[in-house]
């Protein structure tokens, strides 16, 4: 009986370093494959983000810079307009004080 309680209690020490060997090598190569995932997942959205500041930069470049002239030039067409409803009034005054003499 105690030689056979005594295999037993191997057996189950035997099982456990098994169980303990095994479980520590499935959890090192999933923090092995984790670490390979999240290195790759860095490395592309370090490139999406290199790309996007590409991007911000040709908008910037092509049509944000070329907008900085805009307002100046409205006003011009705004005073341009202004003039010539000036000069259409004018007329328009003209001829009614010619109608009514």
């Amino acid at each position: 009986i105690k030689s056979h309680s005594g295999g037993c209690i191997e057996s189950i020490a035997v099982i456990r370093d098994v169980f303990v060997i095994v479980f520590t090598g499935v959890l090192t190569l999933l923090v092995l494959v984790g670490s390979i995932g999240i290195l790759r997942l860095y490395r592309s959205t370090r490139r999406v983000s290199q790309n996007m500041e590409d991007i911000s930069g040709i908008v910037l470049n092509r049509v944000a810079k070329p907008l900085v002239n805009l307002p100046p030039l409205l006003d011009t067409v705004k005073d341009v307009f202004g003039f010539v409803q000036e000069l259409r009034a004018k007329d328009q005054n003209e001829v009614e004080k010619d109608e009514s003499e």
